[in-house]
């Protein structure tokens, strides 16, 4: 809750952040669901699921209210632990038993989430894949300092993509 008032107050500050629409303490799929009347501007330029998709039960739900939420030439942006060996080590075994940077058990593996995974979710709710990138460690965060970096050579920790609507989506909105 405190991001969520926190990030309007921030923006003020410059004006070219000042017109941001920052949207928080709702679910995405209750977000999409209100009424225009609720949300008189109801579609967004950009739309980011940042280290969230790995935490929900229904992947393909909160990927088709983004959708709903996009303006025609919108984007998504998604980024998530990958579903591999190399994730479940340094996330789950270093970053939650051995270094204990998070609680025990905030993470499982299960949900962890592949580009392809999440590719095949963004084509069932008419969204298509613009550029994915793997986002690395630049350092191990032995001193309690994350440095990430884009690794576009390495999706096997982290990656983010970007996505937008389909020209038949697009057309539709």
């Amino acid at each position: 809750k405190a991001l969520v008032e926190t990030a309007p107050a921030h923006a003020q500050v410059d004006p070219v952040t000042a017109s941001i629409n920052y949207v928080g303490g709702t679910s995405i799929e209750d977000l999409a669901a209100s009424s225009s009347e609720e949300r008189p501007d109801s579609s967004f330029d950009v739309v980011c699921i940042l280290e969230v998709l790995e935490h929900v039960s229904d992947v393909g739900s909160v990927l088709k209210a983004a959708s709903s939420l996009l303006k025609a030439d919108g984007k998504l942006f998604v980024s998530t632990l990958n579903k591999t060996t190399k994730s479940h080590l340094m996330a789950i075994v270093g970053g939650e038993y051995i270094m204990g940077y998070l609680p025990m058990g905030t993470h499982d593996w299960n949900k962890f989430l592949s580009p392809a995974r999440v590719k095949d979710e963004m084509d069932r709710v008419g969204l298509v894949e613009e550029h994915t990138t793997g986002v690395g460690l630049s350092l191990p965060p032995i001193d309690g300092n994350w440095r990430w970096n884009l690794a576009p050579a390495d999706r096997d920790l982290n990656w983010i993509g970007c996505y937008r609507h389909t020209t038949e989506t697009a057309s539709a909105q």
